[in-house]
């Protein structure tokens, strides 16, 4: 996954492979806009994979790897899959249709003259 950080300062290029038999999930590099390599920590990549290590189980998909924070700072965005009973998922599917028919009706009255 190739991206750069929210301030422009910097590319990184983020290796994941969430099948690593070894548990070496992530490796992080990152340069400047001008191409200078920036060091990374090794204890970047080794928080990242213990923390894989406890949400793979409800891991699906990994949307995002960012630098923010003035490059201070790492943000993995992620999606999780959760299993759910029947009547949860109906209860979620009729939760989110109430809120979509509010967030319609609310439009519909900024909307009208």
């Amino acid at each position: 996954m190739l991206t750069r950080s929210r301030d422009k300062r910097r590319i990184s290029l983020t290796n994941f492979d969430p099948e690593n038999a070894w548990g070496d999930y992530f490796k992080v590099m990152s340069w400047t806009t001008k191409l200078v390599e920036c060091r990374t920590s090794p204890k970047l990549n080794e928080g990242m994979n213990k923390y894989f290590d406890t949400i793979k189980g409800d891991f699906y998909e990994l949307v995002e790897i960012c630098f923010i924070g003035q490059c201070q700072y790492l943000m993995m965005v992620y999606v999780e899959s959760v299993a759910r009973s029947l009547p949860d998922q109906q209860k979620y599917e009729l939760a989110m249709a109430n809120h979509l028919a509010q967030t319609d009706a609310a439009d519909q009255v900024k909307m009208s003259p």
